[in-house]
């Protein structure tokens, strides 16, 4: 799949509310039942950086997933303020049902935006209580100083990003790594490097090697795009970028919402990106983005969570295919260290 890369306060609003759901089908169910404020679903619904502190936004996401053995026939929600300026603490912004789903999102958009403040999730399961979670939204970080664009991440020949790797596949799924055997939990655990190998009229030619062997090839620029990616290459098989794909987006003005869709119309990528928010880095927590990319097809998703931090790069990479809210498989690379 090219489309993603594989290895790898009066407020006078419009509100607008819906329940996103997978198919009415038998989904995994975990021992405990779940409810988790984050920034979006991924392809599984699982919560794609979750958290309780929301930068100002105009949509917030929660994702639900019932305990094994648990079913409703009915559900609601409702989103409630509790100290937002303007807003009277408890007042009803958006609500809405479902019916017979085991897994989930609820989304809550505010075509104005959302105030800084306090709010709750409230949920109830065929009349009664079920679970509730409160969240802020709070101002933005102050953004890393960036000069340039070039400051971006460090795309010298020698440049080497070095990442623990694993994969989890499904039982039936029948995947399986040449080079890699499964561990005792069915998991593909293994080292992966990203190394700037050389500089052309391309870009940066990064060569993705998983436990030193090659099995993907990629060529970036920075330009006044930011990160994007010019041609890709697995095998004999070589793809061009026609538009350049945009990964990271200049300028580092928070959240965005765009589209990728290439020359030949034969994908579309739905695209965000969200920050300055903390992510985890080689040193700990620091100052970051989150880019989120999703590509649907009839009731096949996949999703590709990327964290950037500003003078390194990718620190971290969720990629999730899922069929029906099915995890099909879910790969994670962590960054080690760069050099």
């Amino acid at each position: 799949m090219w489309e993603l890369r594989l290895c790898t306060a009066a407020l006078t609003l419009l509100w607008s509310m819906r329940a996103a759901l997978g198919e009415n089908a038998p989904a995994t169910q975990p021992d405990e039942s779940s409810l988790q404020i984050c920034l979006a679903a991924a392809a599984d619904w699982s919560p794609v950086y979750p958290t309780v502190q929301i930068p100002i936004s105009n949509e917030v996401d929660a994702v639900f997933r019932l305990a094994k053995g648990e079913k409703h026939k009915h559900m609601a929600y409702a989103w409630k303020a509790v100290d937002v300026k303007g807003i009277s603490s408890g007042v009803v912004l958006a609500h809405g049902t479902i019916d017979d789903y085991v897994a989930g999102v609820f989304k809550m958009n505010a075509l104005r935006g959302l105030e800084t403040g306090k709010y709750r999730l409230e949920v109830t399961a065929d009349d009664q209580p079920w679970k509730s979670q409160e969240f802020e939204i709070v101002a933005a970080q102050a953004a890393p100083a960036v000069a340039s664009v070039q400051d971006l991440l460090p795309l010298r020949q020698g440049t080497t990003w070095t990442y623990a790797f694993v994969l989890e596949v499904a039982e039936d799924a029948g995947v399986f790594l040449a080079d890699v055997a499964p561990g005792a939990d069915g998991k593909f655990r293994a080292t992966l490097t990203l190394s700037v190998a050389g500089i052309d009229d391309k870009g940066a030619h990064v060569e993705t090697c998983r436990n030193g062997k090659l099995v993907f090839e990629e060529w970036w620029k920075l330009d006044s795009h930011g990160l994007v990616s010019t041609l890709r290459k697995a095998g004999d098989e070589t793809l061009v970028m026609d538009p350049e794909q945009v990964m990271w987006p200049w300028p580092l003005k928070g959240t965005k919402h765009w589209t990728y869709t290439p020359k030949d119309r034969s994908y579309k990528l739905d695209c965000r990106v969200w920050g300055p928010l903390a992510v985890a880095g080689p040193s700990g927590q620091t100052g970051g983005y989150v880019v989120l990319m999703e590509q649907e097809k009839g009731h096949a998703k996949l999703t590709d969570e990327k964290h950037f931090v500003p003078g390194i790069g990718l620190v971290r990479e969720i990629m999730i295919n899922a069929n029906s809210g099915q995890m099909l498989n879910r790969q994670e690379i962590v960054l080690q260290g760069v050099k």
